[in-house]
């Protein structure tokens, strides 16, 4: 056990935030770091253990709802060390209850009349039944949506629904209705319309209902059986659908009494199958930034895999940590999109344990076999980095079971590799047997950048002479086909001349364009490294040198990918230069050796 520090405190983290969704056993630490300083890594603590290091300004981890935890996360420099201080973070996180159950309503009339609701937001547990209250007394639990009862003649009755869970706990009160021996509830509208709006969007209409007992309040939309809410005209928009997929709608009148006609009148719509990807590019998406996912839907004719950050190792047994996104995955499986979700473990200890302990290798190899299984990807993309030279022959091996293991489903194998321009077995690329590698996965990503990294000193990542190097080298691979040349869409800020005292701060290409606006600055091209670079002074007068790529650069990268027979990639999509996708050897339909 690693304990926290005695007397902690916050120093070079500050805004430790906790973030969960209800119902997740997974919640998301962020935190933020002094403007100028940032450090290499940050570890983690919970309840004084350490369960991750990360090099980013998050961290998932797992909690139980109803327990107090305290929090911690340490500055870590480029060797490991840690700050002498923790930034800690107490937090209950509380056991919610189902939500307030919705659109309870009265349908029929007589002495028989029916209620009715919609389906409450389940809580940190599962949803049991509801419960049924007649003038602020228990009626009835039931299991269902509904419920059928005798009204005896005289004073009218109050009900309300409350939606309760497995471990006992309540929701809060529905809306109130009263229901009177005799009332009518009103007609049913006779026609419901669709209409397609654009891609992702459908228009209900629908005629009026009949008055009866009641005035008419509004109209009840229901999507395929669920209520999507309830509106005073005769027309509703229904956004963000999926594509090709088919929608039933419905609609009920809803009376000032309580009341609600049965939704009768039915339509069905389904909406168009998007245009299958053309594109023969390899992308990262960053999961956790929505820019990312935006960058993919204007540009996903020109990509062909998507490798999205789903999964990493956990810090402390290695096993698999992370969900799938639908939303992403869906989207882009519609679209013909190859889906690789990203495996990545990047702690020279983990990387170790998976490869070289059997029960966490096997552990491990099983749930990404069933994580592909279970969300119908194409495959798994692994990264593992920084891993000792040592565990070479051990991660062959782990290739080539998980490739097996993979292809016996149908399913394929992306690996991930530092760069080298020889057959070197030393150092942070001699984990990599190229050859063996790409003799048991279908594609090895080639990370042709790094030549200058965050405790360099400044010098351009994608040094164009190195890279051309790399590129020559992997044109001589037996499989040659199966490698990907990637190359990085960021730029590095180093402050004070870099180093380990100075460690640089990844720049997306707006925030470079930000630095140039803010200083009036005007970069210029080191036609060695094919690189830009400027210096400037911040304001408390620290001196910072910027290396970074733009759309021409990088179409230099791509040439050569194609001009040596190998696949092309990029780290990552989201907020790198625009005129990236105008390069015509990557349009849309273009082919690609």
């Amino acid at each position: 056990m690693f304990a926290l520090p005695a007397g902690a405190r916050a120093c070079g983290v500050a805004g430790l935030a906790f973030h969960r969704t209800v119902g997740e056993r997974t919640a998301t630490l962020t935190w933020q770091v002094p403007k100028g300083t940032p450090p290499g890594s940050f570890a983690v603590f919970r309840n004084g253990t350490r369960v991750g290091e990360t090099a980013g300004r998050s961290f998932a981890v797992t909690v139980e709802p109803g327990h107090r935890y305290v929090f911690g996360v340490q500055a870590l420099d480029s060797s490991g060390q840690g700050e002498p201080c923790v930034a800690k973070l107490k937090q209950n996180v509380r056991f919610h209850p189902p939500g307030r159950t919705p659109g309870l309503a009265v349908t029929g009339g007589g002495n028989r009349v029916r209620l009715v609701w919609s389906r409450a937001a389940r809580g940190d547990g599962r949803l049991a039944g509801y419960r049924v209250l007649r003038d602020g007394k228990l009626l009835r639990r039931v299991h269902g949506t509904s419920l059928t009862i005798l009204i005896p003649a005289g004073r009218p009755h109050g009900f309300v629904v409350m939606a309760a869970d497995t471990r006992g706990h309540v929701g809060p009160r529905s809306n109130p209705v009263r229901v009177v021996r005799g009332r009518r509830a009103p007609g049913a509208p006779a026609r419901v319309r669709t209409k397609r709006v654009g891609e992702d969007a459908v228009l209900v209409t629908w005629s009026a209902g009949k008055r009866r007992s009641g005035r008419i309040a509004g109209y009840r939309i229901y999507r395929n059986g669920i209520l999507l809410g309830q509106v005073h005209g005769r027309r509703r928009h229904d956004r963000n659908l999926m594509a090709a997929t088919r929608y039933r709608y419905s609609v009920a009148a809803v009376d000032t009494l309580g009341y609600m006609s049965a939704p009768l009148a039915r339509a069905s719509i389904k909406t168009p199958t998007p245009d299958a990807t053309r594109g023969r590019a390899h992308a990262f998406l960053l999961a956790s930034a929505g820019e990312s996912f935006l960058d993919l839907q204007r540009h996903y004719t020109q990509i062909g895999t998507v490798y999205p950050t789903y999964f990493d190792c956990d810090g402390t047994d290695g096993s698999v940590t992370g969900k799938d996104d639908p939303a992403i995955t869906s989207w882009s499986q519609l679209r013909r999109i190859r889906v690789l979700p990203r495996f990545n473990c990047q702690q020279q200890d983990v990387v170790h344990r998976i490869l070289t302990d059997p029960v966490t290798r096997d552990s491990t190899i099983a749930a990404l076999v069933g994580l592909v299984q279970q969300n119908g990807y194409d495959g798994i993309n692994l990264d593992f980095e920084n891993g000792d030279a040592a565990d070479r022959a051990a991660l062959t091996a782990y290739v080539e079971r998980l490739g097996a293991s993979l292809h016996a489903t149908g399913a394929k194998l992306s690996v991930d590799v530092s760069p080298k321009y020889e057959p070197t077995t030393t150092g942070r690329s001699g984990l990599y047997d190229y050859e063996a590698i790409a003799r048991a996965a279908d594609t090895v990503f080639v990370m042709n950048w790094g030549w200058h990294w965050t405790t360099s000193e400044p010098g351009a990542p994608d040094d164009l002479a190195l890279c051309r190097q790399v590129a020559d080298y992997l044109a001589t691979m037996p499989n040659r086909s199966r490698f990907v040349l990637g190359t990085q869409m960021y730029g590095m800020d180093w402050a004070s001349g870099g180093g380990a005292a100075s460690p640089g701060v990844a720049l997306e290409h707006a925030d470079v364009e930000s630095l140039l606006s803010r200083y009036g600055l005007m970069p210029e091209l080191d036609p060695a490294a094919d690189s830009w670079v400027f210096t400037y002074s911040d304001a408390a007068g620290t001196p910072h040198e910027v290396w970074f790529p733009d759309a021409a650069t990088i179409a230099r990268r791509v040439r050569l990918a194609r001009e040596r027979g190998l696949g092309i990639g990029f780290w990552r999509l989201g907020r790198e230069d625009p005129d990236v996708w105008a390069d015509p050897l990557i349009a849309a339909g273009t082919s690609w050796p």
